[in-house]
């Protein structure tokens, strides 16, 4: 008899980021997101939750002053939350997936493409990283977009996005930064 229950680890860290991943979508008809790794400095193994901290609130504060930016020279930007899902272990590398509105950084009007309007905000995530951990380094991010507002591509997108977030290993935590608006 073959036993087909989830380990109870397992089936939280599978609860907690489905979870997040409906709540993003069901927002955003327009989802971007970010999937990348975070590597310390000189070797540095060790995560401490205040350094994650420090990158959390680097990124929304950066994050804030980008959408001001774009504001300022009449570029239009939706507001957006933040939503981070990552590997919540004490050691590096770790795993982390960022969400948000794909509108708060990219306009067709922009006449750039989506992902040359990302190339600030992954800037930004790989300084926000440095500085927070003294020196360490952001692996380049995987982009990618689920776009409800396209049907026939929302569901590969999707499906996709699952995959990238089944590289996540347990624990997982969740979060989100408040509104940037």
């Amino acid at each position: 008899m073959q036993d087909n229950t989830i380990p109870a680890r397992e089936a939280d860290r599978v609860s907690v980021i489905s979870r997040q991943l409906q709540q993003a979508v069901d927002h955003y008809p327009r989802l971007a997101a970010l999937s990348f790794s975070l590597h310390g400095a000189g070797g540095n193994t060790v995560l401490k939750p205040s350094v994650m901290l420090r990158f959390h609130t680097a990124v929304h504060r950066s994050f804030g002053e980008y959408v001001t930016e774009r504001r300022v020279t009449g570029r239009p930007s939706q507001p957006t939350l933040l939503r981070w899902l990552w590997e919540d272990r004490p050691v590096l590398p770790c795993r982390m997936l960022l969400l948000f509105n794909r509108n708060a950084v990219f306009h067709l009007r922009d006449g750039a493409s989506p992902g040359e309007a990302l190339q600030p905000v992954t800037a930004r995530l790989k300084t926000a990283w440095a500085d927070a951990s003294d020196g360490g380094t952001l692996s380049e991010p995987v982009i990618l977009y689920v776009d409800r507002t396209r049907p026939d591509a929302a569901e590969h997108a999707l499906t996709r996005l699952r995959e990238m977030t089944g590289m996540i290993a347990s624990p997982v935590s969740a979060t989100r930064s408040g509104l940037v608006i």
